[in-house]
């Protein structure tokens, strides 16, 4: 059962990544952020034009689909 799962897990995630890949990046990175800082007593120092930081301070346009 848990085979079953991560695969269609790993599907969805594909087909996630096939329909919006900015996206999946943002998400992916969410991810990353949350386990780097999970527990309160983390310090990072960082500059702020890290790509660990390339989805902050920046307005992303949605694409219009016409």
């Amino acid at each position: 059962m848990k085979g079953e799962g991560d695969g269609q897990r790993n599907k969805i995630f594909a087909d996630a990544f096939g329909k919006d890949p900015q996206f999946f990046a943002f998400y992916r990175a969410m991810q990353a952020y949350e386990k780097a800082l999970i527990g309160g007593e983390t310090s990072l120092v960082l500059s702020p034009d890290s790509e660990f930081f390339k989805f902050f301070g920046k307005s992303i346009k949605p694409a219009v689909k016409r």
